[in-house]
């Protein structure tokens, strides 16, 4: 793969595109807000026990993929809690929709391996950095269970992809999540930095100021020039992509949020199963140009 440089020079012609799409590219869905874990900085705010039934699940799912959706990035919460997650990522799949799945990589089972390579899920686990800061992030042992998983799922041929959440607690081990992910033989590495989303809406000890996303985010462009495919490194700032970020999640109770950079820009335009797909996404506060941007000019790169 040739790693094509960070491109400027369009901001102009991008101001004036115009953009109106008949349904998402892709979405986020939290199919469960419970998860084994109670991270500090979670995005997705406070954990909730009530989870849709296979049944609705399956139903949006025809909805989605009537629509000609192409891609559904399952989170949570921690998706595999749910014991029938595997059959959800399996039906998605029969219906032609891409998946991925983003996981605190605690857990591991041969089936769920087996449904990932049957579906081609990419995966999606996340590290904080070493094991002292992964440790107090989310629970002693957590990163040993974290590494040892994320090899299991390599050995077993599933597509991998590291995320790390960058944030006041853990930008000196950028280097370090780095040189890890490289050593683990993962090809894709995947910088987030810090919104002021969810429990770090209120909690905003662990957000970057404003020079110190600039540095950081700097930090790891220059990473990424050296990194090459090995690994290939993407990067997410929504502050930097301000009106190209547009995300539509779909949340543990069918509720369906325009998600922006800040919790302020995160709104609920309806619930898809009682307003349906297209009632949401054509109300007028979901950024249509924003969300073609953002898959398909990919943050800025070429990927």
């Amino acid at each position: 793969m040739k790693i094509v440089e960070y491109k400027t020079g369009h901001e102009e012609r991008l101001a004036k595109l115009k953009v109106t799409l008949s349904n998402p590219l892709s979405l986020c869905w939290q199919v469960t807000k419970k998860c084994n874990y109670n991270c500090s900085f979670c995005l997705s705010g406070e954990q909730d026990q009530t989870d849709l039934p296979l049944s609705k699940i399956k139903s949006i799912i025809d909805v989605l993929a009537e629509s000609n959706l192409l891609r559904i990035d399952f989170t949570g919460g921690e998706p595999f809690l749910r014991s029938d997650f595997c059959k959800i990522l399996t039906y998605a799949s029969e219906k032609g929709i891409e998946t991925l799945v983003t996981s605190n990589g605690s857990i591991w089972s041969e089936k769920i391996a087996s449904t990932l390579l049957e579906t081609n899920t990419l995966l999606l686990i996340s590290l904080d950095g070493d094991k002292e800061i992964h440790d107090k992030s989310r629970g002693k042992g957590a990163y040993s269970k974290a590494v040892e998983n994320i090899k299991r799922y390599r050995d077993a041929g599933i597509p991998l992809r590291i995320n790390c959440l960058i944030r006041k607690d853990n930008v000196d081990k950028i280097d370090y999540v780095h040189q890890l992910v490289k050593d683990l033989r993962i090809d894709r590495l995947f910088f987030i930095l810090i919104a002021p989303q969810g429990k770090a809406y209120t909690d905003t000890e662990l957000l970057l100021s404003d020079k110190e996303r600039v540095f950081y985010l700097d930090r790891i462009k220059a990473l990424k020039k050296v990194s090459g495919d090995h690994p290939f490194i993407t990067i997410q700032d929504y502050s930097e992509l301000g009106n190209h970020h547009s995300c539509f999640l779909i949340d543990s109770k069918g509720d369906v949020i325009s998600q922006g950079y800040s919790q302020d820009d995160c709104i609920k335009v309806g619930n898809i199963l009682t307003d349906g797909l297209g009632k949401c996404w054509n109300n007028p506060i979901v950024n249509h140009k924003g969300h073609f941007l953002q898959y398909s000019y990919m943050f800025n790169y070429y990927m």
